[in-house]
């Protein structure tokens, strides 16, 4: 209950971070932005895994003026699951993130074709796209040189097909670019109702 209290009253525990610039916008109570900003923002920089600040918002809280409530929200995220190996290529690269699907993206390895960047030599410019149409994930190979997988089965291009919870997906290089579709619930902080 403390450490809402600290994120109320003087901003996101992530502020003591070096890599937090956070600064609230007018349109939401200050409370309200920094604990959406701590939990949406830094906390995935900071921590490993999913631990999302449920410390700091373990309890429900419910009061007045910026008050928070928590409820649990299920996210769609593709977790890497490649190991990272670097052997096949010419250049050493970092193995990617999780990546929140949100919204219809397009997975490549150039920015300029590409609004998710993996820049892996394997991977091409524009790869594949990946499209959220309610609770399906969809993907869609882009005629890639190295093909898109699902479940180790390579895609035909410009075909839209089911991506399931649990199942993998491979774009291009199994080493670097093997994601798996995981649902996960994600603690959002919300305005609570002021006591009566």
């Amino acid at each position: 209950m403390q450490a809402v209290s600290r994120a109320v009253a003087t901003g996101p525990a992530c502020l003591a971070a070096p890599v937090c610039t956070w600064k609230p916008r007018a349109s939401a109570s200050f409370g309200q932005a920094a604990a959406l900003h701590s939990v949406r923002v830094c906390a995935p920089k900071r921590f490993t895994g999913r631990q999302l600040l449920a410390e700091q918002f373990a309890e429900k809280r419910v009061g007045r003026g910026g008050a928070l409530a928590v409820e649990a929200k299920a996210v769609t995220v593709l977790a890497p699951v490649g190991d990272g190996a670097t052997d096949h290529l010419d250049e050493k690269t970092d193995p990617p993130g999780e990546i929140r699907v949100d919204s219809d993206f397009v997975v490549g390895r150039t920015d300029d074709r590409a609004d998710y960047v993996l820049p892996v030599a394997t991977v091409s410019g524009a790869h594949a796209k990946v499209e959220k149409k309610g609770d399906k994930i969809f993907i869609t190979d882009l005629e890639s040189t190295n093909g898109t997988y699902i479940d180790k089965k390579r895609i035909s291009s410009n075909t839209p097909i089911e991506l399931k919870v649990g199942s993998t997906v491979v774009f291009g290089d199994e080493h670097l670019a093997a994601f798996k579709l995981e649902s996960v619930e994600e603690e959002e902080a919300e305005p609570a109702a002021a006591a009566e």
